[in-house]
């Protein structure tokens, strides 16, 4: 990414007790890990790449507001980021796409044109089928500014035939509605929540800062 949200009322909220050098630790950190889009291994690799010599500075800040994990230090709200980042580079490329093959198709081809939209309806019957109970996930999602992408949601859906653990993904979701993580505002997005399985792991939403 060139470029990302700061939530700068989030960010001074969360850091007011940090000391120059961790606050510097800790936006260099956020910096990397968007242009890295992967977890961190350890605090050493983390120091050198920011250029920060006290590594246990490092280790700090990367233990109090980093979820670690098998992979390493991940940052939720980076994670979320990058997802819905992907979902809107991809509809703009197929934006993109469209606009191309209008202008260059010839009268000849609008009638392949009309064939493939009718067998995209056509299509439309059995995917209804095995995602028939995604109504159900979109309705518990709880509202607000981070309940969009319903068409990127609905095909991670249908991608994964979640149909079948419809149940166990309903009733998580309700249950992180009441969790302290959502309340706060800290909601993923509903493509995320699919995409990175987050009822398998039972885990709810996190805030920013999930250390001290």
């Amino acid at each position: 990414m060139n470029w990302y949200k700061f939530r700068y009322a989030e960010y001074a909220m969360q850091t007011r007790h940090l000391t120059e050098l961790e606050d510097l630790v800790l936006r260099r950190c956020i910096d990397l890990y968007y242009g890295h889009k992967q977890p961190f291994p350890n605090a050493e690799w983390v120091a050198k790449r920011i250029q920060i010599s006290d590594v246990q500075v490092v280790d700090s800040v990367l233990k109090e507001f980093f979820r670690h994990g098998e992979e390493g230090y991940s940052y939720q709200q980076a994670d979320d980021d990058l997802s819905d980042f992907e979902v809107k580079s991809q509809k703009a490329r197929d934006a993109v796409n469209a606009r191309w093959q209008i202008r260059s198709y010839s009268e000849r081809n609008t009638l392949d044109k009309k064939r493939e939209e009718k067998t995209r309806e056509e299509k439309k019957i059995p995917l209804a089928a095995i995602a028939s109970r995604f109504s159900e996930f979109w309705s518990a999602w709880p509202a607000g500014q981070r309940k969009y992408g319903k068409e990127a949601a609905l095909a991670s859906w249908v991608k994964q035939a979640l149909d079948g653990e419809a149940d166990v993904i309903v009733a998580h979701v309700l249950k992180s509605r009441e969790s302290e993580g959502w309340l706060s505002g800290y909601t993923p997005a509903p493509t995320t929540y699919l995409n990175q399985r987050r009822w398998d792991n039972q885990t709810t939403a996190l805030p920013v800062r999930v250390g001290k």
